[in-house]
């Protein structure tokens, strides 16, 4: 199962699980909650989140490590210039708020919902619902990759080894 995590401006954090490209279920999760959320999951799941820079620091401070993860942000950098894929739709695509290079981390940290603020403070990063689009789309196209399945080996599912394996 691939758990895709978006954090909410209000504080907390979305979860969607997908199996097979169908959405399974959705979980909203306190913020300070997540470390001890993710470790109750199953080894076997697949982390999906937009920036690993914004989640991961978190859980590694918790003492909580993840087997299979996805950085969307990364992945979208790979395929983008990947020759495997440079026909797909998705690799010629225009740029989107996806290719920008980082997101603003610094909220994730210092920022609680309930604090005071003289000016809007940035977004948290692409919501769920964008997340769960661009990792399905990512998925499209590795499955349109024109490389055997060699391109997706050191991507989605080959941390963990846990190879992709189009319609598997």
């Amino acid at each position: 199962m691939d758990l895709v995590v978006a954090f909410a401006d209000d504080g907390s954090v979305e979860v969607a699980g997908l199996e097979d490209g169908r959405e399974e279920g959705r979980h909203r999760i306190p913020e300070a909650d997540l470390p001890a959320w993710v470790a109750a999951q199953p080894r076997t799941t697949r982390w999906v989140w937009a920036d690993s820079a914004a989640v991961y620091p978190s859980l590694l401070t918790a003492g909580v490590r993840v087997r299979s993860a996805v950085d969307l942000r990364l992945v979208r950098a790979v395929l983008r210039g990947a020759a495997a894929v440079a026909g797909t739709a998705y690799a010629q695509a225009a740029p989107t708020h996806w290719d920008e290079r980082e997101l603003d981390t610094d909220v994730h940290h210092d920022h609680r919902p309930d604090d005071v603020a003289l000016f809007e403070l940035p977004s948290r990063g692409p919501d769920l619902e964008a997340s769960v689009a661009e990792h399905l789309a990512q998925q499209e196209c590795l499955a349109q990759a024109r490389d055997r399945g060699g391109l997706a080996l050191p991507l989605p599912r080959g941390v963990g080894g846990r190879p992709h394996r189009p319609g598997a």
